[in-house]
């Protein structure tokens, strides 16, 4: 009996799984709810349960940190698989293609009686046989061929006067507002020496796209008080017709005048002379012929100088073209179109210099600066010096260097070349781009720039010489040529003073000095 009633007590219990608690017997909903309460008292630790010996606290405490452990990884496994998941939401996508960046053009016409005459070698005023009272004119206007609206100013400028013995100043300049010759009641504008010094226009005004300005009665007459002194007398000018861009269009952002300040007001010049009063002025010049200087070019303040490919040449016997120094006020230089010729031969020559300047901005567009020497060069003891050069040819012993700290420029698709053709020497190793011992913190870039460096002999010519601290040379897309051949940044002959510290030379992104 006992061993079938032992029997019948273990056929009464329920299996269990290998590793889980024991699977509960079926309970009565009233049997559900006291073990409710009851669990409820024990989590909360009532009085009514007698007082667990040290050892079972012991275990009860680590089962229940067990427990909030494996809860603590449950969320955490939890936000990770929700910060995993994939949503499903509804896309789509449009594309606006075809976009394109297209420059507008600005492009007028000089017009007499109707015709085109821009370019023309046929003087609209060429009378031989000048007299006191003799008089002659012609209808001129304007008309804008480009796609861009333009500002324009219609004048004189100046010549070959050589010979002119004054007469300019008593060729009177009457603009009419009806055909024919001038009237006792028509009063001149001024003399010819007032408009072709730039002082006065014509005409001048705004033009939209294709359209055409009124015409002028241009006539100039000689004052008929005029004396002896200006027989044989020849003064040669031009018609000059500017134009700049208007503030007409719109930007992207609505905004109309971002244009405004396009300035049209050059003054023509032609000679040394002509281009040092015209800057003295405050005026912009713009270059008419090929200009040599009867002294080195010293600049100050806001100078605009548009060379139109011209070129300003070296006086004979100095050592350089352009200078710029001890100016305690902001130095702002916009070169256009200029070419630089700095002396062919000689010690230490330049084509443009800065020394001693509390402030220099250099902004220089399609120019082209040579010297036997240094072509452009920022001398020492300058506060703030910063260079924007684009589309320009560095031409030198040394194309560009600098001795300032600080320093900071940009070359953007420009030619530097330096050729070594000094004397065979130990001191005569040179570099094409130099940062001196004095310009440490110099920051230089250069973009889609081509710099070359040649040897003519044994001295040898580097493509970059550092000689200070803290310097960043940064080249994008550059080509380097060394004697001819194209070199990689690997083969690149580079210079660098010892025990310098923080340089870096980043070529296409990757510091090959790291």
């Amino acid at each position: 009996m006992r061993r079938k009633a032992r029997r019948r007590m273990r056929g009464n219990r329920r299996p269990t799984l290998r590793g889980r608690a024991p699977i509960p017997s079926r309970r009565t909903s009233r049997e559900r709810g006291e073990a409710l309460i009851r669990d409820c008292a024990l989590r909360a630790g009532d009085a009514l349960h007698p007082k667990r010996s040290d050892k079972e606290e012991s275990h009860m405490e680590t089962t229940n940190n067990r427990k909030l452990i494996a809860s603590a990884a449950l969320i955490v496994a939890s936000v990770a698989l929700l910060l995993g998941l994939t949503f499903a939401w509804f896309t789509d996508t449009a594309a606006n293609k075809g976009n394109k960046i297209q420059a507008g053009t600005l492009q007028v016409a000089l017009l007499e009686n109707g015709a085109d005459i821009g370019g023309s070698p046929d003087p609209v005023f060429d009378h031989n046989l000048w007299e006191p009272g003799y008089s002659t004119g012609t209808a001129l206007a304007v008309r804008n061929d480009g796609t861009l609206a333009v500002k324009y100013k219609l004048g004189f400028q100046f010549g070959d006067m050589g010979q002119s013995k004054g007469i300019e100043r008593v060729i009177d300049v009457y603009v009419l507002d009806h055909d024919g010759a001038v009237t006792d009641a028509d009063v001149p504008a001024g003399t010819l020496a007032e408009f072709a010094d730039g002082s006065k226009a014509l005409a001048e005004g705004d033009l939209a796209p294709g359209a055409t300005s009124d015409a002028v009665n241009v006539v100039l007459k000689m004052n008929a008080g005029a004396g002896n002194e200006y027989q044989g007398a020849v003064a040669n000018f031009d018609i000059l017709l500017t134009a700049t861009q208007a503030p007409s269009e719109t930007d992207g952002f609505g905004n109309s005048d971002y244009d405004k300040d396009a300035a049209v007001d050059f003054a023509p010049v032609s000679d040394g002379e002509g281009l040092k009063k015209a800057l003295e002025s405050g005026k912009s010049v713009s270059l008419e012929q090929d200009v040599v200087l009867g002294e080195v070019l010293k600049l100050e303040g806001d100078v605009v100088i548009q060379g139109n490919g011209n070129a300003l040449v070296v006086p004979d016997g100095a050592d350089r073209v352009i200078d710029v120094s001890n100016a305690s006020e902001p130095v702002n230089i916009t070169l256009s179109g200029v070419d630089v010729k700095g002396p062919d031969s000689g010690s230490y020559t330049r084509g443009m210099s800065f020394y001693g300047n509390a402030e220099v901005r250099l902004t220089m567009d399609d120019c082209s600066v040579s010297a036997s020497s240094y072509a452009l060069n920022v001398a020492s003891e300058n506060k703030n010096v910063d260079l924007t050069v684009k589309n320009t040819v560095l031409d030198g012993w040394c194309a560009f260097q600098t001795w300032s700290p600080n320093t900071r420029a940009t070359f953007d698709n420009c030619t530097l070349i330096g050729t070594n053709d000094k004397s065979e020497g130990p001191s005569n190793g040179f570099s094409t781009v130099v940062i001196n011992e004095d310009a440490g913190g110099s920051a230089i870039e250069f973009l889609n720039c081509r710099i070359e460096a040649v040897e003519t002999n044994s001295n040898a010519q580097t493509l970059l010489s550092i000689r200070s601290n803290d310097n960043t040379v940064t080249c994008t897309g550059c080509t380097f040529v060394y004697n001819g051949e194209t070199v990689g940044s690997e083969d690149a002959p580079i210079h660098r003073y010892d025990n310098l510290s923080g340089n870096k030379l980043i070529i296409d992104g990757v510091d090959v000095l790291a």
